[in-house]
């Protein structure tokens, strides 16, 4: 990033029709040598609470 450039960062909780696209971007993004992370496991075992608890537990 260059001289004077900022990032800007929106947290949001997804829509129920957004949780399968968030599990992809997790796929996409882990890691299994990095640090302990959100591993998109960890959506479908919340999912367990059913669709609507799971989008309201979630931030992204």
């Amino acid at each position: 990033m260059g001289s004077g450039a900022s990032m800007s960062i929106m947290l949001s909780v997804p829509k129920v029709y957004e949780l399968s696209s968030a599990a992809e971007a997790l796929k996409r993004w882990q890691l299994d040598e990095g640090a302990l992370q959100l591993h998109s496991g960890d959506l479908g075992w919340h999912s367990q609470n059913g669709a609507e608890a799971t989008a309201a537990a979630i931030r992204m």
